[in-house]
């Protein structure tokens, strides 16, 4: 029996009378909870009153893992501690193992709000069903509600169905006022010239990445979470590349990982840049969607010359880089930070310094940070309402601790505060990129560690039979990466639209046994049919905008 956590672990102390009984497991900066199903929601209870957020809720079919003999899912909930509130851990995952067809699970939607998508996205993959929750259709048809494609039993390539969306679903059904994102869909019901409801329809993008992930090799995976987010390649990769390394014990040397905070803050402007063009082209402000577009190029040349291709992951390994930055990029990077500086802050005053556009978005959908806290939301979105979440600084990773830059915040919380909020951020991820070249230490960019890179030395892979073994299971067995069965973890770092975490669940092969994606975009996207609602269909689109929902990204 596991003892009761003591209050210096940083565990919260008002859990319920059952933790004596739970499994309590060390996780990094948070700390791992399974107890009994039935007391899930005392402790879900218990931790809100405690001001702990919802971040993530998934789930895990137990049944094919070693070991397991019983029809057996395991549901999942991340929580994160308040900003500042001194506890010793920043995340709580709180977890029980129950058969769905004997029990079904209480909804929390009373307490978190936001837990509503969530909720419905794991009742339609994996068939658990809670209690209070209205069944309706979230992404799958209705033909398919007696399957479910997150469990085992559920072909890769699918079955086939007949069937079209609820037809209550789509009798509105209208292009989504981003013109430009044809799969981004929100049924709107207008009244004299006003939205009455708006209801966002995701699942138009779904291309199942989590399932298909399960049939591909770690390294692999980073290239296939690269199209999650086309403005930003590089966000779901890194989260996946950290929980690998976390789970494997790997060490990715100092240069490395500054080489990896150029590489994101070189996606965070492409992803800033590639929203300030749809949301100028959505007022339009022709000017600033040319010169936003421009100063986006230089970004991609600028990434060209590291992957190769200015929309890839490239040079992104487990274990550090594939390669070492060019000899001549810093003077390339330090070029473009300058272009950079003038650009963001000269698009800054054209847009921001327009009167017309502040009056029509200025005050329009506002959001406190009390709601923003209770929807889930994070990123640009959450900092916008004036709460200085960022991970980079609550749960420093890479070589963000040793580099020096402002949280930028709003104080409203509305349209103008989360345009100001990501504009602003542009300045600063330049100076990320400019402070990370010129401090960057010599020595190795990626770890030396035989699991995940063959050996540099040629001589040794002909003379030491074992080396040669080695080499050939990197190319031939899956590159070698065996995560030891039964380790689950949880990665998150802070993309250009908020936390975007990997959850991993291993089973001792080459592939994960399952993979989940904590995406910024579908909690964004879930609070905008209340935002938009009584605004004229002009102010709804520009609060529609500063969302920045990424499609790929949410229905992944």
């Amino acid at each position: 029996m596991t003892e009761p956590p003591s209050a210096t672990t940083g565990v919260p102390a008002a859990l319920p009378s059952a933790w004596p009984t739970v499994e309590v497991r060390e996780a990094g900066e948070g700390v791992q909870v399974i107890l009994a199903a039935a007391d899930l929601g005392e402790a879900l209870v218990s931790l809100s009153t405690q001001s702990f957020t919802l971040s993530d809720l998934t789930a895990i079919e137990r049944s094919a893992l070693s070991g397991v003999t019983a029809k057996t899912m395991r549901i999942i909930y991340h929580l994160r501690s308040p900003i500042g509130s001194g506890q010793g851990r920043t995340w709580v995952q709180l977890s029980a193992d129950f058969d769905p067809d004997e029990a079904a699970l209480a909804s929390i939607t009373d307490l978190y709000p936001g837990a509503d998508w969530l909720e419905r996205e794991v009742m339609e993959m994996f068939g658990i069903r809670f209690s209070g929750q209205q069944k309706r259709s979230l992404i799958l048809h209705t033909t398919y509600h007696s399957q479910h494609p997150l469990c085992k039993s559920y072909p890769l390539a699918g079955t086939e169905g007949n069937g079209d969306r609820d037809s209550a679903q789509i009798v509105l059904d209208t292009t989504a006022p981003l013109a430009s994102i044809s799969t981004l869909r929100m049924r709107l019901d207008m009244a004299a010239g006003r939205v009455v409801h708006g209801m966002p329809v995701p699942g138009f993008a779904h291309s199942g990445i989590e399932k298909l992930s399960e049939s591909l090799t770690y390294m692999q995976g980073l290239v296939t979470c690269a199209r999650l987010n086309a403005p930003a390649p590089h966000s779901a990769s890194l989260s996946l590349a950290l929980a690998v390394e976390a789970m494997l014990g790997i060490e990715v040397p100092p240069r490395g990982t500054y080489q990896r905070v150029v590489i994101s803050e070189l996606s965070r402007l492409a992803g800033h840049l590639g929203w300030l063009s749809i949301q100028s082209e959505a007022a339009g402000e022709d000017r600033v969607w040319r010169q936003a577009m421009q100063l986006r190029a230089a970004v991609l040349d600028t990434m060209n010359r590291l992957t190769g291709v200015g929309m890839g992951t490239g040079l992104l390994a487990i274990g550090g880089q594939a390669d070492d930055f060019p000899a001549d990029f810093t003077a390339c990077g330090l070029a473009l930070t300058s272009s950079v500086r003038v650009g963001a802050a000269r698009l800054q005053e054209q847009l921001l310094g327009n009167r017309l556009w502040r009056d029509l978005v200025e005050g329009v959908a506002e959001l406190s940070a009390g709601e923003a806290a209770e929807w889930g939301l994070s990123g640009p979105t959450l900092r916008a309402c004036g709460t200085q979440s960022d991970l980079r600084i609550t749960d420093p990773y890479l070589a963000y601790g040793d580099l020096d830059f402002d949280v930028i915040v709003g104080s409203n919380g509305d349209t103008l505060d989360r345009c100001r909020v990501r504009m602003e951020e542009m300045i600063q991820s330049a100076s990320l990129i400019e402070q990370a070249l010129r401090s960057m230490p010599a020595g190795p960019w990626r770890s030396d560690d035989p699991r995940v890179f063959p050996a540099d030395n040629s001589a040794q892979v002909r003379e030491r039979v074992e080396v040669m073994i080695r080499h050939m299971q990197l190319w031939t067995e899956g590159h070698g990466l065996r995560v030891p069965a039964g380790v689950e973890l949880y990665r998150a770092t802070e993309s250009p639209n908020g936390e975007l975490g990997v959850f991993l669940c291993a089973d001792g092969t080459d592939r994960p046994y399952r993979l989940h994606v904590r995406s910024p975009s579908l909690l964004n996207f879930q609070i905008a049919g209340g935002l938009v609602a009584g605004l004229p269909l002009e102010q709804a689109r520009q609060a529609l905008c500063s969302l920045n929902v990424v499609p790929a990204e949410m229905d992944r």
